[in-house]
């Protein structure tokens, strides 16, 4: 059952339940063979405080998924325990940075310049950055000046449920 449509990339949220079940590689696996979708068009996506409950664990289980050619993102960095060895220890390709630090980004010029030096060393890294929780023209200006490399949030787009997804594909181009 190959998908019908062409995508960049197919993001799902995972918990530290599933990143702590070893089978989850072979289960990925078996999916992405089923289905016909490329791994490296997938990224799982784990929040930066479920990876302090066993990340012993979880890090073993990142890298196995690594190796199948996955992504990982790292999602709602800045809320949490956050911490740059993550960056390096983990094997990370996308950093989702939450948008309590983005809307902060408006009315705190600290808080640019960190979020300027964390996309800066994410670079370095080869990890891409996205910002979360765009909501106006201003706090878009902001973050492009931080050059990350994505960002997302209602600015775009309102939470859609997956039958309206291809409409609005179809019907409405997105705003550059």
């Amino acid at each position: 059952a190959r998908m019908s449509h062409d995508f960049k990339r197919l993001s799902i949220n995972v918990s530290v339940n599933q990143l702590t079940n070893l089978n989850i590689i072979h289960r990925i696996e078996q999916h992405l063979a089923e289905y016909q979708v490329d791994a490296s068009k997938l990224v799982l996506e784990v929040t930066e405080t479920s990876l302090i409950k066993n990340l012993r664990l979880i890090s073993k289980t990142l890298n196995g998924l690594k190796q199948l050619g996955v992504k990982i993102a790292i999602d709602d960095f800045g809320v949490g325990y956050s911490s740059f060895a993550y960056l390096s220890k983990l094997p990370i390709d996308i950093l989702k940075i939450d948008r309590a630090l983005i809307d902060d980004i408006e009315y705190n010029t600290d808080t640019q310049i960190l979020i300027s030096n964390l996309v800066q060393t994410c670079h370095e890294l080869n990890i891409e950055v996205v910002a979360e929780g765009i909501e106006t023209q201003s706090v878009l200006e902001k973050v492009n000046v931080t050059k990350c490399d994505y960002v997302q949030g209602n600015f775009y787009s309102a939470p859609v449920q997956s039958n309206e997804i291809e409409h609005m594909f179809v019907a409405q181009p997105f705003r550059q």
